[in-house]
C-alpha cells in the first residue's frame, strides 16, 4: 500500500513536465507538417506579376517578382498557376494555359536560375543552393500562353526551397494574380493630305487666293516688265510632293518671246522670258520661300537675279511630307526694238504632285 502511494505521489509530481513534453511534441508535429497552414510559412515581399498582354490566349511575357523579408538561402522556385491563391491547397482546377514553352529569358537579384522542369501549369527553376539577399529579385518568362477564358481570374503560387530540386519543405510562399481580358482596340485612318494653291497672292494652308491674271500692258524694248505670282504647299506625302511649271513663251499667234533656255541674268533690248524663285535685285521683285515646311527650290530657279522658263521643268520640292511653304514666282519679260507687233499672251500652269 504504501508503494502504491509513492508512485502516485511521483506521477502527480511528474505530471507538469510531462505535459510540458506533450505540448512541444504537438507543436513540432505541427511545424514539420506540410499541410500547416499559410499563416505559419514566412511570405514573399512586394511581389508581383505583370504580364505582356492581357488577350485570352495570347502567346507573351511574364515577369515576376519579389523581396525575401530576410536573408535566406534558396536552392529552387516553382510556380503553378491556380485559380485560386491558396498556396497550402491543392490547386481546385488549372485555368487552361500554358506553360510548357515558357523560357526565363531574364533575371536579376537573386540569380543563377535555370528551368528545371515545367508543364503546362508548372515550373520549376533550379540553381546550387546558395546564399539569398533581400534585394527585389525579377524574373522573366517568355513564350507563355494565357488562360483563354475571357475575364479570367488566375493565380501564380510561388513557392521557394532550401533544395535545389523543389523538395522539402518550402522556405517561403505567396501568390500573385492577373486575369485576361479582351483588349481595347482603337482604331484610326490619316488620309492622304496634299494642300495647293496657285494665285497672284496665297496666305497660309490656301486659306485665301487672290487674282490670277498679269497684264503687262503696252510692251516696248526700252523698259523691262516683270511680275509675280505665289503659290503654297504642305502635305502629308512620306515621298514628298514636286512642283511643275508648264506652259509656253509669249506668244502672237506664230510671233513668240524667246524663253531663256538657261539661267541668264535681266537684260533690256533681247528676247527674253524667264522665272525663278528668289528675292532678287535686278528687278527688285520677288521672295524667297517661307514657312515652316522643308520645301526647296530647285537649281535652275534658286539664283537671285537669274531666270530661266522651260516647261516641264521642277521648280520647288520636297524630299518627304512638310509643312505649309509659300514660293514667289518672278517673271521677266524683255524685247528687242525689232520685236513684230501683236497681243502676246500665254498660260502658266503650275502642278504638284505628292508621293503617298
Amino acid at each position: 500500500m504504501s508503494n502504491t502511494k509513492t508512485v502516485f505521489r511521483s506521477l502527480k509530481t511528474a505530471w507538469p513536465v510531462l505535459l510540458a513534453v506533450l505540448v512541444l511534441l504537438i507543436f513540432n508535429l505541427t511545424w514539420l507538417n506540410p499541410g500547416v497552414l499559410a499563416f505559419d510559412y514566412p511570405k514573399l515581399k512586394q511581389n508581383s506579376l505583370t504580364i505582356g498582354t492581357t488577350e485570352p490566349g495570347a502567346t507573351t511575357s511574364y515577369t515576376i517578382s519579389w523581396r525575401y523579408p530576410s536573408n535566406t538561402t534558396i536552392g529552387s522556385v516553382r510556380f503553378v498557376i491556380c485559380a485560386d491563391p491558396y498556396v497550402t491547397d491543392t490547386c481546385s482546377s488549372t485555368p487552361a494555359s500554358d506553360f510548357s514553352g515558357g523560357v526565363l529569358s531574364s533575371q536579376t537579384g537573386v540569380t543563377g536560375f535555370a528551368i528545371a522542369n515545367q508543364t503546362t501549369s508548372e515550373i520549376l527553376m533550379t540553381r546550387p543552393t546558395a546564399f539569398a539577399g533581400t534585394m527585389q529579385s525579377t524574373y522573366v518568362f517568355d513564350n507563355m500562353i494565357n488562360p483563354t477564358g475571357v475575364h479570367s481570374v488566375f493565380y501564380i503560387q510561388i513557392f521557394t526551397y532550401f533544395s535545389d530540386d523543389g523538395t522539402g519543405i518550402p522556405s517561403f510562399i505567396s501568390s500573385v494574380a492577373s486575369a485576361t481580358t479582351n483588349p481595347i482596340q482603337i482604331e484610326a485612318e490619316v488620309p492622304p493630305i496634299l494642300y495647293f494653291c496657285a494665285a497672284l497672292t496665297v496666305d497660309d494652308w490656301c486659306n485665301s487666293v487672290n487674282g490670277n491674271f498679269i497684264d503687262y500692258g503696252s510692251l516696248d524694248p526700252v523698259n523691262g516688265h516683270s511680275a509675280t505670282s505665289q503659290f503654297g504647299v504642305a502635305t502629308n506625302a512620306t515621298g514628298g510632293y514636286i512642283v511643275t511649271a508648264n506652259g509656253n513663251t509669249m506668244t502672237s499667234g506664230n510671233k513668240k518671246i524667246a524663253a531663256l533656255a538657261t539661267p541668264a541674268t535681266y537684260q533690256t533690248g533681247e528676247q527674253q522670258f524667264g522665272i525663278n524663285l528668289r528675292a532678287n535685285v535686278n528687278p527688285a521683285l520677288g521672295q524667297d520661300v517661307t514657312g515652316l515646311g522643308i520645301g526647296v527650290v530647285t537649281s535652275d530657279y534658286n539664283s537671285p537675279d537669274m531666270y530661266k522658263f522651260a516647261s516641264g521643268d521642277t521648280i520647288a520640292l520636297a524630299a518627304s511630307g512638310s509643312l505649309f511653304n509659300t514660293y514667289t514666282v518672278t517673271y521677266i519679260l524683255n524685247l528687242p526694238v525689232d520685236q513684230p507687233s501683236g497681243v502676246y499672251n500665254t498660260t502658266i500652269a503650275y502642278i504638284c504632285t505628292a508621293s503617298f
